[in-house]
Protein backbone atom coordinates (compact mmCIF):
# COMPACT_ATOMS: atom_id res chain seq x y z
CA UNK A 1 0.00 0.00 0.00
CA UNK A 2 1.41 3.34 -1.04
CA UNK A 3 1.75 6.02 1.61
CA UNK A 4 0.12 9.41 1.01
CA UNK A 5 2.41 11.92 -0.68
CA UNK A 6 2.73 13.97 2.52
CA UNK A 7 4.04 10.99 4.50
CA UNK A 8 6.65 10.32 1.83
CA UNK A 9 8.17 13.76 2.34
CA UNK A 10 11.67 14.16 3.74
CA UNK A 11 11.15 14.96 7.43
CA UNK A 12 14.80 15.25 8.40
CA UNK A 13 15.77 18.26 10.59
CA UNK A 14 16.49 21.31 8.47
CA UNK A 15 13.68 20.72 5.99
CA UNK A 16 10.77 23.13 6.00
CA UNK A 17 8.36 20.22 6.27
CA UNK A 18 10.11 19.11 9.49
CA UNK A 19 9.61 22.45 11.22
CA UNK A 20 6.13 22.82 9.76
CA UNK A 21 5.13 19.42 11.14
CA UNK A 22 6.65 20.29 14.55
CA UNK A 23 4.62 23.51 14.74
CA UNK A 24 1.47 21.66 13.64
CA UNK A 25 1.95 19.06 16.39
CA UNK A 26 2.56 21.84 18.92
CA UNK A 27 -0.63 23.63 17.79
CA UNK A 28 -2.70 20.45 18.13
CA UNK A 29 -1.23 19.76 21.58
CA UNK A 30 -2.01 23.27 22.84
CA UNK A 31 -5.50 23.07 21.37
CA UNK A 32 -6.25 19.78 23.13
CA UNK A 33 -4.92 21.03 26.49
CA UNK A 34 -6.88 24.29 26.24
CA UNK A 35 -10.06 22.49 25.16
CA UNK A 36 -9.82 20.12 28.13
CA UNK A 37 -8.90 22.70 30.76
CA UNK A 38 -10.84 25.79 29.64
CA UNK A 39 -14.54 26.40 29.16
CA UNK A 40 -14.13 28.22 25.83
CA UNK A 41 -15.76 27.90 22.41
CA UNK A 42 -13.71 26.30 19.64
CA UNK A 43 -12.80 29.66 18.07
CA UNK A 44 -11.32 30.87 21.38
CA UNK A 45 -9.38 27.62 21.82
CA UNK A 46 -7.87 27.97 18.33
CA UNK A 47 -7.02 31.64 18.91
CA UNK A 48 -5.32 30.89 22.25
CA UNK A 49 -3.37 27.99 20.70
CA UNK A 50 -2.18 30.27 17.91
CA UNK A 51 -1.17 32.88 20.50
CA UNK A 52 1.17 30.27 21.97
CA UNK A 53 2.54 28.86 18.70
CA UNK A 54 3.02 31.99 16.56
CA UNK A 55 5.64 33.57 18.89
CA UNK A 56 7.46 30.22 19.00
CA UNK A 57 7.62 30.16 15.19
CA UNK A 58 8.89 33.75 14.92
CA UNK A 59 11.39 33.55 17.76
CA UNK A 60 12.47 30.05 16.74
CA UNK A 61 13.32 31.25 13.24
CA UNK A 62 15.48 34.05 14.63
CA UNK A 63 17.09 31.79 17.24
CA UNK A 64 17.95 29.17 14.61
CA UNK A 65 20.25 31.60 12.82
CA UNK A 66 22.01 32.56 16.05
CA UNK A 67 22.40 28.93 17.17
CA UNK A 68 23.94 28.00 13.82
CA UNK A 69 26.37 30.92 14.07
CA UNK A 70 27.57 29.62 17.46
CA UNK A 71 28.29 26.10 16.18
CA UNK A 72 32.02 26.62 15.68
CA UNK A 73 32.59 28.76 18.77
CA UNK A 74 34.61 27.49 21.78
CA UNK A 75 32.64 25.48 24.36
CA UNK A 76 32.61 28.22 27.00
CA UNK A 77 31.40 30.78 24.46
CA UNK A 78 28.62 28.45 23.34
CA UNK A 79 27.49 27.80 26.93
CA UNK A 80 27.33 31.51 27.74
CA UNK A 81 25.65 32.19 24.41
CA UNK A 82 22.95 29.56 24.97
CA UNK A 83 22.27 30.81 28.49
CA UNK A 84 21.84 34.37 27.23
CA UNK A 85 19.83 33.40 24.16
CA UNK A 86 17.62 31.04 26.18
CA UNK A 87 16.83 33.83 28.65
CA UNK A 88 16.05 36.31 25.86
CA UNK A 89 13.89 33.72 24.05
CA UNK A 90 11.92 32.89 27.21
CA UNK A 91 11.23 36.50 28.19
CA UNK A 92 10.35 37.52 24.62
CA UNK A 93 8.00 34.54 24.23
CA UNK A 94 6.29 35.29 27.55
CA UNK A 95 5.84 38.96 26.60
CA UNK A 96 4.47 38.19 23.13
CA UNK A 97 2.19 35.54 24.57
CA UNK A 98 0.73 37.94 27.12
CA UNK A 99 0.11 40.56 24.43
CA UNK A 100 -1.53 38.09 22.05
CA UNK A 101 -3.70 36.57 24.79
CA UNK A 102 -4.78 40.09 25.73
CA UNK A 103 -5.69 40.79 22.11
CA UNK A 104 -7.67 37.54 21.88
CA UNK A 105 -9.64 38.37 25.04
CA UNK A 106 -10.07 42.06 24.16
CA UNK A 107 -12.84 43.83 22.29
CA UNK A 108 -10.76 43.95 19.10
CA UNK A 109 -7.15 43.90 17.92
CA UNK A 110 -6.64 47.54 19.03
CA UNK A 111 -8.67 47.87 22.22
CA UNK A 112 -7.40 45.33 24.71
CA UNK A 113 -5.55 45.17 28.03
CA UNK A 114 -2.57 43.02 28.95
CA UNK A 115 -2.73 41.18 32.28
CA UNK A 116 0.41 39.07 32.66
CA UNK A 117 0.33 35.78 34.53
CA UNK A 118 1.63 35.98 38.09
CA UNK A 119 2.87 33.47 40.64
CA UNK A 120 2.83 29.74 39.69
CA UNK A 121 1.18 30.46 36.32
CA UNK A 122 4.04 32.79 35.32
CA UNK A 123 6.62 30.25 36.54
CA UNK A 124 4.98 27.54 34.43
CA UNK A 125 4.92 29.74 31.32
CA UNK A 126 8.60 30.68 31.74
CA UNK A 127 9.47 27.01 32.19
CA UNK A 128 7.66 26.26 28.94
CA UNK A 129 9.72 28.92 27.19
CA UNK A 130 13.01 27.40 28.38
CA UNK A 131 11.82 23.93 27.36
CA UNK A 132 10.86 25.12 23.88
CA UNK A 133 14.24 26.84 23.45
CA UNK A 134 16.01 23.62 24.48
CA UNK A 135 13.96 21.67 21.91
CA UNK A 136 14.82 24.20 19.19
CA UNK A 137 18.52 23.94 20.09
CA UNK A 138 18.42 20.15 19.83
CA UNK A 139 16.62 20.33 16.45
CA UNK A 140 19.12 22.83 15.03
CA UNK A 141 22.09 20.73 16.15
CA UNK A 142 20.45 17.65 14.62
CA UNK A 143 20.02 19.67 11.43
CA UNK A 144 23.73 20.58 11.37
CA UNK A 145 24.74 16.99 12.16
CA UNK A 146 22.63 15.74 9.24
CA UNK A 147 24.32 18.26 6.95
CA UNK A 148 27.79 17.02 7.96
CA UNK A 149 26.86 13.33 7.70
CA UNK A 150 25.16 12.87 4.33
CA UNK A 151 23.24 9.69 3.66
CA UNK A 152 25.21 7.36 1.35
CA UNK A 153 23.84 6.80 -2.12
CA UNK A 154 21.59 3.73 -2.38
CA UNK A 155 23.05 0.57 -3.88
CA UNK A 156 22.12 -0.39 -7.40
CA UNK A 157 20.62 -3.73 -8.36
CA UNK A 158 23.55 -6.09 -8.18
CA UNK A 159 24.87 -4.88 -4.82
CA UNK A 160 27.44 -2.20 -5.72
CA UNK A 161 26.98 1.51 -5.09
CA UNK A 162 27.26 3.88 -8.03
CA UNK A 163 30.59 5.73 -8.15
CA UNK A 164 29.27 8.34 -10.54
CA UNK A 165 27.09 11.20 -9.26
CA UNK A 166 23.75 11.72 -11.01
CA UNK A 167 23.51 14.27 -13.77
CA UNK A 168 22.51 17.77 -12.80
CA UNK A 169 20.36 20.01 -14.96
CA UNK A 170 20.51 23.81 -14.84
CA UNK A 171 18.22 26.37 -16.40
CA UNK A 172 19.55 28.27 -19.40
CA UNK A 173 17.03 30.84 -20.63
CA UNK A 174 13.91 28.67 -21.16
CA UNK A 175 15.74 25.35 -21.41
CA UNK A 176 17.13 22.79 -18.99
CA UNK A 177 20.64 21.69 -19.89
CA UNK A 178 22.80 18.97 -18.32
CA UNK A 179 25.80 20.14 -16.29
CA UNK A 180 28.93 17.99 -16.15
CA UNK A 181 29.78 17.67 -12.45
CA UNK A 182 33.51 17.67 -13.33
CA UNK A 183 33.13 21.34 -14.27
CA UNK A 184 31.74 22.32 -10.87
CA UNK A 185 34.31 24.21 -8.77
CA UNK A 186 32.23 24.86 -5.70
CA UNK A 187 28.63 25.28 -4.56
CA UNK A 188 27.34 27.91 -2.16
CA UNK A 189 24.06 27.37 -0.36
CA UNK A 190 21.37 29.61 1.12
CA UNK A 191 18.23 27.96 2.52
CA UNK A 192 16.55 26.03 -0.32
CA UNK A 193 18.72 27.54 -3.08
CA UNK A 194 22.28 26.81 -4.19
CA UNK A 195 24.70 28.69 -6.43
CA UNK A 196 26.82 26.38 -8.59
CA UNK A 197 30.13 27.94 -9.64
CA UNK A 198 31.79 26.69 -12.85
CA UNK A 199 34.71 28.07 -14.90
CA UNK A 200 32.29 29.83 -17.26
CA UNK A 201 29.81 31.28 -14.74
CA UNK A 202 27.33 30.54 -11.99
CA UNK A 203 23.97 28.81 -11.95
CA UNK A 204 21.27 29.36 -9.31
CA UNK A 205 19.26 26.19 -8.67
CA UNK A 206 16.37 25.53 -6.32
CA UNK A 207 18.04 22.62 -4.53
CA UNK A 208 19.34 22.78 -0.97
CA UNK A 209 23.03 22.37 -0.31
CA UNK A 210 22.29 19.34 1.89
CA UNK A 211 20.51 17.62 -1.02
CA UNK A 212 23.39 18.32 -3.40
CA UNK A 213 25.84 17.03 -0.79
CA UNK A 214 23.96 13.72 -0.74
CA UNK A 215 23.65 13.46 -4.51
CA UNK A 216 27.17 14.41 -5.56
CA UNK A 217 29.07 11.90 -3.47
CA UNK A 218 32.59 11.81 -2.04
CA UNK A 219 34.18 13.99 -4.72
CA UNK A 220 32.48 16.97 -3.12
CA UNK A 221 33.42 17.99 0.40
CA UNK A 222 31.38 20.20 2.71
CA UNK A 223 34.09 22.46 4.14
CA UNK A 224 31.57 24.92 5.59
CA UNK A 225 27.88 24.74 6.38
CA UNK A 226 27.21 26.95 3.35
CA UNK A 227 29.84 25.66 0.90
CA UNK A 228 30.68 22.46 -0.99
CA UNK A 229 33.95 22.18 -2.91
CA UNK A 230 35.00 19.79 -5.65
CA UNK A 231 38.00 17.90 -4.24
CA UNK A 232 39.43 17.52 -7.75
CA UNK A 233 39.44 21.31 -8.11
CA UNK A 234 41.47 22.05 -4.96
CA UNK A 235 44.91 23.42 -5.82
CA UNK A 236 46.28 23.73 -2.28
CA UNK A 237 45.27 24.04 1.37
CA UNK A 238 46.91 26.09 4.10
CA UNK A 239 46.24 26.49 7.84
CA UNK A 240 44.19 29.53 8.80
CA UNK A 241 44.47 29.30 12.59
CA UNK A 242 41.87 28.42 15.21
CA UNK A 243 41.43 24.94 13.77
CA UNK A 244 40.34 26.27 10.38
CA UNK A 245 41.93 26.09 6.92
CA UNK A 246 42.04 28.16 3.77
CA UNK A 247 41.19 26.17 0.65
CA UNK A 248 42.52 27.50 -2.67
CA UNK A 249 40.56 26.34 -5.70
CA UNK A 250 42.15 26.09 -9.15
CA UNK A 251 39.89 28.95 -10.28
CA UNK A 252 41.44 31.33 -7.75
CA UNK A 253 38.54 31.12 -5.29
CA UNK A 254 39.51 30.93 -1.61
CA UNK A 255 37.23 29.25 0.94
CA UNK A 256 37.68 29.43 4.71
CA UNK A 257 36.59 26.19 6.31
CA UNK A 258 34.77 25.65 9.57
CA UNK A 259 36.43 23.52 12.24
CA UNK A 260 34.23 20.58 11.24
CA UNK A 261 35.14 21.16 7.59
CA UNK A 262 38.84 21.16 8.49
CA UNK A 263 38.45 17.79 10.20
CA UNK A 264 36.73 16.35 7.14
CA UNK A 265 39.45 17.79 4.94
CA UNK A 266 42.20 16.19 7.02
CA UNK A 267 40.40 12.85 7.08
CA UNK A 268 39.55 12.68 3.39
CA UNK A 269 42.12 14.76 1.57
CA UNK A 270 45.33 15.36 3.51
Amino acid sequence: MLLPAFLRRDFRPGRRVFYGAALAILFVAYSLVLALTGNWPLSRVIANALANVVPIALLGLASRQVIRSMADKPLVTKMVGHLALGLVFTIAWFWLLMVLLGAVAGRNAIEFSVRPFLGPAATWQLFQGLTVYAAITVAVHAEMLAERSPIPAPEREGGSASSQPPRLFVKHEEELRPLDTDRIILIRGADDYSEIVTPTGTHLVRISLASLDERLGERFLRVHRSCLVNVDRISRVEPEGGGRMLVHMDSGEMIRTSRAGSRLLRDRVI
